[in-house]
């Protein structure tokens, strides 16, 4: 919604008191940010299974993070799994 907001294809009209959007614009504006979804997730499938499980541990981290971070649990990590084997 902040998207198709921001790029003005949902807006409320102040003179019928009502949120207005034009359905076309929205498929049109959001088709490249779907493909790009959807290229993104087939590439994460493809990855090895070690990237797979480490990637889902990342993501707690939310939206943004340190890379300093990330080096620290993927340090943390190899060596968990490697102890493992």
């Amino acid at each position: 919604l902040q998207y198709i907001y921001s790029k003005e294809i949902l807006q409320y009209n102040f003179g019928i008191m009502k949120w207005t959007w034009d359905e076309e614009e929205i498929e049109r504006k959001t088709m490249a940010s779907k493909n790009v979804v959807d290229l993104l997730l087939q590439k994460m499938q493809n990855l090895p299974e070690e990237q797979k499980k480490f990637l889902r541990i990342v993501s707690c981290l939310g939206a943004t993070f340190d890379e300093k971070v990330v080096k620290l649990l993927w340090c943390a990590f190899r060596r968990e799994e490697s102890q493992k084997r």
